[in-house]
């Protein structure tokens, strides 16, 4: 038995915590007091946090979409807050997938959305025509790199989606440019194969 030097009452051994600091190996206060204590503390100091206000509506978290959706949650990660919003048709989707297969259709799907608005910006950005026959037609409209140094990308990465995002955050740079098919395929043989190149 042990007196509890926060609510002068006796009680057993195990109502207290153990620890190496004091001489009989238990705290000086029993773990009902401590518990009291800790939360008190815990009230006092974050009535002193700034309160933070969670926003009502932001946009979908899921890939490729752009759905408003209420916010759920709120977590903290590397310092940064992060809001967990995902909209009904996302959840619904993802709740219904049951195979490996269903899996990776959603994902290839919302990938190619996102590579599609990609795409999007950067024909918007130069222009939506060909660079050489200003073509207009965005179906057979392809990136050139205007050095013929297309392998610095690819050594990066294959993945147009890589590519696409270095084009619109480097704001599309000058050393791109838009060709169609026909514009594309003479630039290659006029590099490549002189010989062949009719102008």
């Amino acid at each position: 038995m042990k007196i509890c030097s926060t609510c002068k009452q006796e009680k057993p051994n195990n109502k207290f915590s153990k620890t190496p600091a004091h001489s009989s190996g238990l705290k000086s206060g029993c773990k009902e007091c401590n518990n009291k204590q800790r939360r008190e503390r815990y009230r006092k100091w974050s009535a002193k946090q700034p309160k933070t206000h969670l926003p009502s509506v932001m946009a979908c978290k899921t890939l490729g979409c752009e759905n408003p959706s209420p916010v759920r949650g709120m977590s903290k990660r590397n310092g940064k807050t992060l809001y967990e919003t995902y909209c009904r048709e996302c959840i619904e989707l993802k709740r219904s997938e049951t195979s490996t297969q269903q899996k990776r259709d959603y994902q290839r799907l919302r990938a190619k959305q996102l590579r599609d608005k990609l795409r999007k910006e950067i024909l918007d950005g130069y222009g939506n025509k060909c660079a050489h026959c200003k073509s207009p037609d965005v179906r057979v409209l392809s990136i050139d790199h205007v050095n013929n140094d297309g392998i610095k990308d690819r050594q990066i990465s294959t993945s147009p989606y890589v590519l696409y995002k270095k084009i619109v955050k480097a704001n599309f740079p000058s050393n791109y440019q838009l060709l169609c098919r026909n514009c594309n395929w003479l630039k290659h043989l006029k590099h490549s194969h002189p010989s062949l190149y009719v102008s």
